[in-house]
């Protein structure tokens, strides 16, 4: 049955269902919300501004929702990262060379290469689209954004890449026909020795906390479900602010220069072999020193010498065991040869 979510009045906006939005996500203007960790006591609650479109994204962390607008702020911004293009970026609080606080501004140019290389700037990039896409299939993870199929209430996700099946049941509200939850199963097809059973999830929506599209909840609530134990609550997303583009996405939106402005800038790149470059003082391009780089400069360990003695012990001990134990059994075979004779 097609959940018919709220009354459709002249002039008003179109209404959403859960089913249209995660089968066909728009392109994000504004995506505003909070995720609260319920499974880890004393975890700060973390606030996130996100834009997304296939021309770009962009995903704000912050540990105060009044910030996520302005400028970079040491000790209430945690990360900011994007990508506009083949152009990724991130900016994160720093030390500068002379101790001082800075804000660390570090590019990446996706040129193609596949495997693309590991950096920290695709990383955070990539977990930033993983929690945006976590928010766009309301509580789902592990679902690329647009990914899986809709056939009613039912949805069905088959990742071949990652061996994994996701199927849920999608449950509204008797009185309103509201989605009041979804019953989430995650199937573990890889071939193991050992099988684990599907582990299981209930995803529960409450309404009316923000500025969403019709249709839509905007709280979150994820539960872990295990068998002979209770119900084990994982996080909750709120939901402030949830707009739309009707187009493109303008540079503007993704430009990382909005940024800029209270807080001194250090500049970093990486190149597509890993390796980290910083922009000196001096003008000059310099790339990040490797341990062996720096042994020389360390501090010298006392100890060294003794551990090596150590080592040399438990290697030659057991050769010197059997050297001597062919010597004797040699000497008591030469024995029994001349008491013969």
């Amino acid at each position: 049955m097609v959940l018919v979510l709220g009354e459709m009045l002249a002039g008003a906006e179109e209404v959403w269902t859960i089913q249209k939005f995660m089968q066909s996500p728009p392109p994000i203007e504004k995506l505003v919300f909070s995720e609260t960790g319920l499974g880890q006591p004393g975890m700060p609650t973390t606030y996130h501004l996100a834009r997304w479109h296939t021309n770009g994204s962009l995903f704000r962390t912050a540990y105060s929702l009044t910030n996520l607008h302005g400028p970079f702020l040491l000790g209430t911004d945690q990360q900011i990262c994007g990508r506009k293009g083949d152009l990724w970026w991130m900016m994160e609080p720093s030390i500068g060379p002379s101790l001082e606080q800075v804000a660390m501004f570090t590019v990446w140019k996706d040129e193609g290469q596949w495997p693309p290389p590991n950096n920290e700037v695709r990383a955070c990039v990539e977990w930033g689209m993983f929690k945006m896409a976590e928010v766009q299939h309301m509580g789902l993870q592990r679902v690329p954004i647009g990914a899986g199929q809709w056939e009613g209430d039912r949805f069905r996700c088959l990742d071949e890449r990652t061996g994994s099946l996701i199927e849920a049941q999608l449950v509204a509200h008797e009185v309103d026909g509201l989605p009041q939850r979804l019953d989430v199963l995650f199937h573990d097809l890889k071939p193991r020795r050992r099988k684990w059973p599907p582990a299981s999830w209930r995803i529960e929506y409450e309404y009316g906390y923000g500025q969403v599209l019709p249709g839509l909840p905007s709280q979150i609530t994820v539960w872990l479900l295990r068998s002979n134990e209770p119900p084990r609550a994982l996080n909750r997303i709120r939901i402030f602010e949830l707009v739309p583009a009707r187009q493109a996405l303008g540079e503007e939106l993704l430009d990382p220069r909005q940024f800029w402005g209270q807080v001194p800038l250090r500049w970093s790149a990486f190149s597509n072999n890993a390796t980290r470059y910083f922009l000196e003082p001096d003008g000059v391009w310099r790339p990040w020193k490797t341990r062996a780089e720096l042994e020389p400069f360390a501090r010298p360990n006392p100890w060294r010498p003794a551990y090596l003695i150590a080592a040399g012990l438990l290697l030659l001990g057991p050769v010197a065991v059997l050297a001597l134990w062919r010597r004797k059994a040699r000497t008591r075979q030469e024995q029994v040869t001349k008491s013969s004779v």
